[in-house]
């Protein structure tokens, strides 16, 4: 037998009440009965229901005495604040005349009582939108990507709330708020195609630059740190993203970044442009979030699609290259060494190696002249091939 699902009837008509605990049940519910919002606030505050059914005024039509029942005003500013705290119980209203036809709430639905069959049709819609469980199952496929190994668990949390914003219908104008969150779930991302060695460091230390990291995974050549002022083109022997998920990650950053108010700047494109029309034409509204959403949906298979068919991060960095450009951003001729003149040390203790300047020490070195951090040093380094990338190592030095 199937499991009936716990939902709530506030509703001071204990007959009409009676009469819907043997009616719900033919449409899966369990129904329990509360004459007062009083007494629903605290199990319905505690998540014991999927649902609460409210009743609105006692009028036979607008002109007949009000006879407002209380409970109805109290429980929805309970139940919109206790959304603040993420609690989220759907609800609708019964309601004894069609007041609400042309009044009601965008984030509401109410129903003339006598057309139970539409309302709990519509609680079932509303409480599957609302059942986390209900969603893991349905995108199995994305969830399993929100987790070791592939990102960090701290992205599934972030990519929940605002797949619950979106399958809830929920029109409160919060779009901007979970614009935030899918950033840090795209962050996530970008760290883990790093570690999937599929990124070069520079694109991702000391903190990640996602719009490069994304034209990079497109195939395109890319100038570092950017195309007025370059020091660096980036290039992958492949194109790791096929055009149309490369076209949803651009689509994902421009609406993302636009709407959380974001201060990157990206030179040589539309992108704020282009927001600001996507904004001025659909709004805040769940339009925007749903798409990004569920284009960020096909970029996380996709990743885990790519890390199962390249597992070894270390071949992968053989695709990546870097080389030296000048201001136009053409190729330099390639000098095997350089002369580095007084760079401070910056050495971590428990790391083999340290840097000064754009070069990299050994441990050797590191020994002989006893560098701790902050040392003055100068002198010449080569030209080195770590994993595809151009590094620059000492091969001699002077401390001052």
């Amino acid at each position: 037998m199937t499991e009936l699902v716990p939902i709530a009837l506030v509703d001071d008509d204990q007959a009409y009440a009676e009469a819907q605990v043997a009616t719900a049940v033919k449409h899966g519910f369990a129904v329990t009965w509360f004459k007062t919002w009083a007494q629903a606030k605290a199990p319905v505050r505690e998540k014991r229901f999927k649902a609460v059914i409210l009743d609105a005024k006692g009028q036979i039509d607008e002109n007949s005495p009000t006879e407002d029942i209380d409970h109805l005003i109290e429980a929805r500013r309970d139940l919109d604040q206790w959304k603040g705290a993420n609690i989220h119980i759907p609800y609708v209203i019964n309601t004894g005349f069609d007041e609400g036809a042309t009044k009601q709430r965008r984030d509401e639905r109410r129903y003339l009582k006598g057309n139970e069959k539409e309302l709990y049709a519509e609680l079932k819609v509303l409480v599957d939108r609302s059942n986390e469980q209900a969603l893991r199952d349905r995108f199995s496929d994305v969830f399993a990507v929100l987790k070791a190994p592939y990102l960090e668990p701290a992205a599934d949390p972030l990519f929940m709330n605002a797949l619950l914003f979106v399958e809830r219908g929920d029109k409160s104008g919060s779009d901007r708020l979970l614009m935030n969150p899918l950033r840090q779930v795209i962050e996530h991302l970008f760290y883990a195609v790093h570690r999937q060695g599929m990124l070069p460091d520079i694109l991702v230390t000391p903190r990640i630059n996602q719009r490069l990291s994304a034209l990079y995974l497109r195939g395109d050549r890319v100038l570092h740190p950017s195309k007025s002022s370059p020091t660096v083109a980036l290039r992958c022997d492949r194109k790791p993203m096929p055009r149309i998920i490369a076209d949803a990650l651009d689509n994902i950053l421009r609406v993302s970044s636009e709407s959380s108010h974001a201060d990157e700047t990206i030179e040589g494109t539309n992108y704020a442009l282009d927001n600001r029309e996507a904004l001025l034409e659909h709004g805040v509204t769940p339009y925007l979030l749903s798409t990004i959403v569920f284009q960020l949906m096909d970029v996380l298979v996709w990743f885990k699609r790519f890390a199962e068919a390249h597992p070894n991060p270390v071949a992968n960095r053989s695709w990546l290259h870097e080389e030296a450009v000048g201001p136009d951003g053409l190729h330099l001729p390639e000098a095997e060494t350089k002369e580095l003149s007084r760079v401070i040390v910056k050495k971590r203790d428990d790391k083999p190696f340290a840097h000064a300047g754009d070069a990299f020490i050994k441990k050797e070195l590191i020994q002989q002249y006893g560098l701790v951090d902050g040392d003055l040093i100068s002198d010449e380094s080569k030209r080195v091939d770590v994993n595809g990338q151009i590094k620059w190592e000492f091969i001699s030095l002077t401390k001052h």
